[in-house]
Parts: structure tokens; C-alpha cells; sequence
């Protein structure tokens, strides 16, 4: 059982005492103990900033998409990584790889089959 709270701040103190029973005490700065993951958001498929989600698409060599909402109460989002899959939260077409804090996404050159789901995950 973690006696650390999610969310809660800590200090590390450390106290030296001497032979002769005189003390020194300093304390770290504080630091936040996050066990949970960021919240999730919204992916969205297409590059168009002013549209829906996208579900059909003619382009065989490339997708796009973009997200919003993904947050992190304790210590924030630090980076976004992104794949391209056959099924939801798998990247078996594209690796995941880090984009950094960018909130949007191309891949090109892609070989993509005619009637098949891809997802961006």
C-alpha cells in the first residue's frame, strides 16, 4: 500500500546531528507525486481545422489528424506520441513516435488499402 497521495506535494527533510547532539535540518523543494496518467481528449481525423472528425477519405498515400483536451492535473502533458493502426490504439502502420506538444499530424508516402479503417491513435 503507497502511503503518497496522487496529486499531493512532499518534501524531503533531512536532519544531520553531531556527536555532541547539536542538529542541522534542510527540506528539498517540494515535489508532486503523480501515479496516474493524463486525461484523455479528442482525436479528430482530417486536417481541416474547421471540420468534423473525417471518416472517408479518397488519398491512399497519406492521413492526417489532430487532438485537443488531453490534460494533466498533477504534472502536465510533457509530449504526444502518435501512431497509425488497423485497429483502435494500435500502431502497426506508423510506430508511435514523439511529436513533441504539437497538436496536429500528417504522415505521407503511405500505402493505405482501399475500404480499409485506419486509426490514429
Amino acid at each position: 500500500t503507497h502511503l503518497l497521495r496522487d496529486g499531493h506535494t512532499y518534501f524531503v527533510t533531512i536532519k544531520a546531528v553531531n556527536r555532541a547532539g547539536l542538529e542541522s535540518q534542510l527540506s528539498s523543494h517540494g515535489y508532486v507525486y503523480d501515479n496516474s496518467g493524463p486525461l484523455g481528449g479528442i482525436v479528430i481525423d482530417g486536417s481541416l481545422p474547421d471540420h468534423e472528425d473525417v471518416d472517408y477519405q479518397t488519398d491512399l498515400g497519406s492521413l492526417s489528424g489532430r487532438w485537443h483536451s488531453f490534460s494533466d492535473p498533477h504534472s502536465g502533458i510533457s509530449h504526444y506520441s502518435i501512431g497509425i493502426g488497423t485497429e483502435k490504439g494500435k500502431a502497426n502502420l506508423v510506430s508511435f513516435h514523439d511529436v513533441g506538444l504539437t497538436t496536429d499530424f500528417s504522415a505521407s508516402g503511405l500505402s493505405l488499402l482501399p475500404g480499409e479503417t485506419y486509426y490514429i491513435t
